[in-house]
């Protein structure tokens, strides 16, 4: 099947959009609090970190506001659906229902998902640009490649959103918190590994983020 992990409304019989290349970032609820040491943190608690600098990419916004879609419904994450230990609490009947619903996607759900993307580039919902960090004193950190993004007005980052992000973001890629993300938001890849760290070691100085 080519998937890893997958989310989904058993309520509403809903799969999410895909995040990343079939990947998960966080436990799939809104809630922002604080994990504790052995809890996995929530996609709401990261999405604020990105938030927090203004660094919102299509497929992050939009599993968000499936969340919101479904705030309150019963949400489930298969974690690994070709490892059946990762997902031995839950029940039987959750991973049927899963199931059926993946095996009833078809192209057409696919197609829908670019779709919507091309349309909020075409009514400028969506920007295809690189994000880009840029210090008073001359560094600068800069994304990849261009890739749609929600477009803000450049703006320097004050010291308590910069913290946000970086200690919400600062965390080890090999620990079970996220996976297959891609283009920005992919922790393996130099610029989100590397971003945390240059806002920190910069954050005495005048840090402005711009759309390139």
């Amino acid at each position: 099947m080519g998937l890893h992990q997958r989310t989904a409304c058993l309520q509403c019989s809903a799969l999410a959009p895909p995040l990343g290349d079939s990947g998960f970032l966080g436990f799939p609820s809104l809630a922002a609090e604080a994990p504790g040491d052995e809890t996995m943190p929530t996609f709401g608690f990261l999405y604020a970190g990105l938030e927090a600098i203004s660094l919102l990419p299509y497929n992050v916004v939009r599993f968000r506001d499936w969340l919101g879609e479904h705030s309150g419904h019963r949400i489930t994450t298969l974690w690994d659906l070709d490892d059946s230990d990762t997902w031995s609490d839950t029940s039987p009947a959750d991973i049927e229902q899963l199931y059926a619903l993946l095996e009833s996607e078809g192209p057409e759900e696919l197609d829908a998902y670019a779709l919507a993307k091309a349309r909020a580039i075409e009514d400028g919902t969506l920007v295809v640009r690189r994000y880009c960090a840029i210090c008073s004193c001359g560094a600068q950190w800069t994304s990849a490649e261009p890739e749609p993004i929600r477009p803000f007005n450049n703006h320097l980052l004050p010291w308590p959103k910069l913290q946000l992000f970086a200690f919400r973001w600062a965390r080890d890629p090999n620990e079970w918190w996220q996976n297959s993300l891609m283009d920005c938001t992919d922790i393996f890849e130099a610029f989100m590994a590397q971003l945390p760290g240059f806002l920190i070691s910069h954050h005495r100085h005048n840090i402005e983020v711009r759309l390139l």
